[in-house]
């Protein structure tokens, strides 16, 4: 038997559901798992992209409640969800749990997909389905309640596109969640990122692949707000909301801390932090 870390289901669940709160204990063994068994059982890469969290595995219940937060901004509780670029799938699966009526996630990651399904095999979830495609490209006949782009803009080969197709799936009155850490806004991220990529030998916030992934592009997020209300949505900025993870207890307070900081002062924090979120209306 793995350890799992203590979840405060009240915080988490909306209501007292003890069988939700045992699969979110049941993923988190995953992530207790040695290194070579997470390899082989799912990728080499599954563990290379949630590495914070396997060298610190009782840190899981704060990326549960980022993904509670995303569920309460979205009010997706009972509502048909799209996930776009699910990757892993680790936040349609929480989704799921947390009681959205269905979830599909999409990404064109074949590899990431099929661990998406591996984890849903292990979970026994019912009412959350992956699909491999690009959301440019994917031809999605159902319209849902709600829309996840977490972590996607900066990647889509056509953002303009991107939100066309995200407008023609959403019903009318449907949220729309984007949240992603290049905030061209913030100076001092945006010339590490670029130092960062540079060194990798890759050109910064440029196209980076045939399959029309691209290298971390920055986005000003007064621009996206713009751009969402010309396609048809009412959108606004959130206040940052931060996962304090750390190896060491005094430096998640001390993340927690400078979040709070960071929150309080909004909306200068917009231009302080690297992430933003907004959240918009299918009007």
């Amino acid at each position: 038997m793995f350890r799992t870390a203590r979840f405060n289901g009240a915080k988490l669940l909306s209501g007292d559901y003890p069988a939700r709160l045992q699969v979110l204990e049941r993923l988190n063994t995953v992530f207790y798992m040695p290194r070579e068994e997470v390899e082989n059982r799912f990728t080499k890469y599954f563990y290379e992209y949630f590495q914070r969290i396997f060298e610190c595995p009782f840190s899981f219940p704060l990326y549960s409640e980022f993904c509670n937060h995303i569920f309460d901004v979205a009010n997706a509780g009972g509502k048909r969800v799209l996930d776009v670029g699910c990757g892993f799938g680790l936040i349609s699966i929480h989704f799921g749990v947390f009681g959205s009526q269905r979830v599909v996630g999409t990404d064109l990651d074949a590899d990431k997909i099929r661990v998406f399904q591996k984890l849903l095999e292990l979970l026994h979830i019912s009412n959350v389905e992956p699909k491999l495609g690009d959301i440019l490209d994917l031809e999605v006949s159902e319209r849902f309640d709600v829309v996840i782009c977490n972590e996607v803009i900066s990647h889509v080969r056509n953002f303009e596109l991107c939100l066309e197709r995200v407008y023609r799936c959403l019903e009318h009155g449907g949220v729309l969640y984007i949240s992603d850490c290049n905030n061209s806004l913030n100076f001092l991220h945006k010339k590490e990122l670029a130092k960062r990529l540079s060194k990798q030998g890759v050109k910064p916030f440029s196209q980076s692949s045939d399959a029309g992934q691209f290298a971390e592009r920055q986005f000003n997020p007064l621009v996206v707000v713009k751009a969402l209300g010309s396609f048809g949505f009412e959108a606004r900025l959130l206040r940052p909301f931060f996962v304090s993870q750390h190896k060491r207890y005094s430096g998640r307070v001390c993340k927690k801390v400078a979040s709070e900081v960071l929150r309080f002062f909004y909306p200068i924090s917009i231009v302080a932090s690297p992430k933003f979120e907004i959240v918009a209306i299918k009007s």
